[in-house]
């Protein structure tokens, strides 16, 4: 019990699709990987983070309805270990 969370970097339901539901539903099961997962603290991750991904893809239309978002971890060598 603690603060943080093993955060989605990608959003189970912008990839839950496919030609079939067999693909859609591998595709939303890619999600729950852990190398699909960033620590974050629980209210970045539950408040924020949500907030900011809901508002790029209301805007994304405007321009495109294709978007292509790039995540990642940022760390530095003195970053403290987690192990799960």
């Amino acid at each position: 019990p603690n603060q943080w969370d093993r955060g989605h970097l990608v959003r189970r339901q912008d990839v839950c699709w496919g030609n079939t539901r067999r693909q859609a539903k591998e595709a939303s099961d890619s999600t729950f990987f852990y190398t699909n997962s960033s620590l974050q603290h629980h209210n970045f991750n539950g408040d924020e983070w949500n907030q900011l991904e809901d508002w790029v893809l209301e805007r994304v239309t405007e321009v495109s309805p294709r978007l292509c978002v790039l995540t990642g971890q940022f760390l530095t060598p003195d970053d403290p270990m987690h192990t799960v």
